[in-house]
C-alpha cells in the first residue's frame, strides 16, 4: 500500500492529473461492477437490458471501460435490478489507493437483498444475538449506573465501524491509469473496449 501510494504522490501533486487519474479509476470500477454483478446474477446483456428498459447495446455500452456520461437514473435502474442499493459520495483522495489495491472480482461482487447477511438472519450463520456477559447484563439491568451504559454503547459503536477488509490487488494497477476520453453515441450504439473481467482475480 505504502508502495503504491510513493509511486502515486509525484504525479498527484498536479490536480488536472489526479482528477483524471480519479474519473479514470472510477469509470473503469463503475463498468467492471456492472459487468461482475451480471454475471453474479447468472444474467446474460440481453436479459439485464429487458429488466432496465433499454438494449443489449446499451448494457455492452455501459460495460465499456472508456465510458464516462453515467447518469444517475440508469444506475439507480440497475441498482434496482440487481436488487442492491446505489451509493454516490464523495471521496478523499487518500480513500483511492485502498480501493485500487482491493480491486479484483470479489471486491465488486454484491448480494442481493435475499442473501443479505444483515437484514436476513439465517444466511448469516446465527439466528440468534450474541450472549450478553455478567458485566453487561449487570449494566443493562434497571437501575444501572449510566456511565456502564454509555460505556458499552462505546464499545459496540467501535466494533460497529471496524470495516477493515484484506484484499488482493491487481497488477499493473500502480501505473498511472491514461486520461479518457467519453464514449459518444446513444444506448442504441455498439461499444467497443470493454474490461475483460473474466482476468480480474478470482479472490480478493
Amino acid at each position: 500500500m505504502n508502495e503504491l501510494v510513493n509511486q502515486l504522490r509525484p504525479s498527484f501533486e498536479d490536480r488536472e492529473y489526479r482528477a483524471a487519474y480519479a474519473e479514470s479509476f472510477m469509470n473503469s470500477l463503475v463498468a467492471a461492477q456492472i459487468k461482475v454483478i451480471r454475471e453474479q446474477r447468472g444474467l446474460s446483456q440481453q436479459e439485464l437490458a429487458e429488466l432496465v428498459g433499454t438494449q443489449q447495446a446499451g448494457i455492452s455500452r455501459l460495460e465499456n471501460t472508456n465510458y464516462a456520461a453515467w447518469k444517475v437514473q440508469t444506475l439507480a435502474k440497475l441498482a434496482r435490478a440487481f436488487d442492491v442499493r446505489l451509493r454516490i459520495s464523495f471521496e478523499e483522495f487518500g480513500t483511492l489507493p485502498e480501493e485500487l489495491d482491493k480491486f479484483g472480482r470479489e471486491f465488486l461482487k454484491r448480494c442481493e437483498y435475499s442473501k443479505d447477511k444483515v437484514f436476513n438472519a439465517e444466511n448469516s450463520g446465527s439466528n440468534s444475538a450474541p450472549e450478553l456477559s455478567a458485566k453487561e447484563q449487570e449494566a443493562l439491568a434497571p437501575g444501572a449506573n449510566r456511565n456502564n451504559v454509555v460505556e458499552m454503547e462505546k464499545k459496540a459503536n467501535a466494533t460497529h465501524f471496524d470495516t477493515t477488509r484484506e484484499g488482493s490487488g491487481i497488477p499493473g494497477m500502480a501505473k498511472p491509469i491514461a486520461e479518457k476520453k467519453p464514449a459518444s453515441g446513444d444506448d442504441g450504439a455498439e461499444a467497443s473496449g470493454e474490461m475483460s473481467v473474466s482476468n480480474l482475480p478470482k479472490g480478493a
